[in-house]
């Protein structure tokens, strides 16, 4: 199994969510833009056609003192 909370950036070829709903994620999308937030805010899943489509993602670590 996989661990993505090692704050290292993992390949994404689109499917369920990774990591739990409230962790915080940076995503980089086929359209060479990079976001940030919670990952609940993105959709995993990939679309053919479409150039939001996560193609790598990183958790952010969380801050001294944040629960996640």
């Amino acid at each position: 199994m996989t661990n993505y909370m090692n704050g290292e950036a993992h390949v994404w070829n689109g499917g369920e969510c990774p990591v739990p709903e409230e962790t915080k994620v940076e995503v980089w999308l086929r359209s060479k833009a990079l976001l940030s937030g919670s990952a609940y805010r993105y959709a995993w899943y990939h679309d053919e056609d479409c150039c939001s489509d996560i193609t790598t993602f990183r958790v952010i670590p969380p801050e001294p003192g944040d629960a996640q």
